[in-house]
């Protein structure tokens, strides 16, 4: 249960720093390129491994609320450090040590295509420029056909988009994709309707529980992620909270879940956005598709 909360958390967390402005100025190095490099994230270590960089990785490590492990880092003999600005924003320790820093901000992007842009960038500093080219313009290629499949099917079915909300009450809040957020275009480019549409801003901001379920409660759809060690189930999502099983998504049977701790949801969708939106297509507008298989979600049982 504390696996789980600290999960749920932290996706929330991630959310809102999308919308909050202030902080550094990402530092983007613009040297490079760089043979050996530490990275702080499982989701750019995907992604350079990926992109045939995995030789230059010699650590991945997390940077502690601007405590890192001086001897380590040293040890490793870095050119570089890769990381994310949300990661703490005191690095004086590492900038003394007269390490290049790389902050990657690409999660603060609020459109799929747009964070998974950011790989040209990182494979420019990698010394991998063509190979990220040609994977952007894959994953770009594959996510755009998508959207365009869902379109046509929604003109020919002549079929109403479904109404769809996301995430679960955090304790007392429930944290909302804002209008202009990542997920918000997702689920039109799935041809679904967002309950949250109107909400302004970027990122996803705290909501009083009972007014997403008064706005929410007619939805035909309502996805969310968590972590667990088991999938949930309905009984479960009906405990967390009276008013859960009111919805009318829960009602028709209607709940997907994405359990991150047995999918490679953070590792892979940032970059990959086609492999989520194909997700949200099979779960908002089924029968666009000829593979109707998910690979992040899960219908509740």
């Amino acid at each position: 249960m504390k696996q789980n909360s600290c999960i749920v958390l932290y996706c929330a967390v991630l959310l809102f720093l999308t919308s909050c402005k202030g902080g550094s100025t990402p530092v983007l190095s613009e040297e490079g390129p760089f043979s050996r490099v530490i990275v702080t994230t499982t989701v750019h270590t995907a992604l350079f491994r990926e992109l045939g960089a995995g030789d230059c990785i010699v650590d991945t490590c997390e940077i502690d609320d601007g405590n890192p492990d001086i001897e380590r880092i040293i040890s490793m003999n870095p050119d570089a450090i890769f990381l994310s600005p949300y990661e703490g924003q005191n690095f004086e320790k590492i900038r003394r040590l007269g390490i290049p820093i790389v902050e990657m901000p690409d999660y603060l992007e609020s459109t799929p295509l747009g964070r998974a842009a950011w790989m040209k960038h990182y494979g420019k500093l990698l010394g991998r420029e063509r190979e990220a080219d040609s994977l952007y313009a894959a994953v770009e290629n594959a996510y755009n056909a998508l959207r365009d499949s869902v379109r046509q099917y929604l003109a020919e079915s002549k079929t109403s988009k479904p109404r769809v909300f996301t995430e679960t009450k955090i304790s007392s809040t429930w944290y909302i994709a804002t209008g202009d957020s990542y997920i918000a275009r997702l689920i039109a480019d799935a041809g679904g309707d967002y309950v949250f549409k109107d909400v302004e801003g970027k990122g996803s901001k705290p909501f009083n529980p009972e007014v997403v379920f008064d706005k929410a409660q007619d939805a035909d759809i309502w996805m969310f992620k968590y972590g667990a060690s088991r999938d949930k189930t309905m009984a479960e999502l009906a405990a967390d909270w009276t008013n859960n099983s009111h919805f009318r998504a829960f009602q028709q049977g209607m709940v997907f879940g994405c359990n991150l701790s047995k999918t490679r949801y953070f590792e892979e969708t940032p970059f990959h956005p086609e492999l989520l939106l194909r997700d949200f297509i099979n779960i908002i507008t089924p029968g666009t598709l000829k593979d109707t298989s998910l690979r992040y979600y899960k219908r509740l049982q």
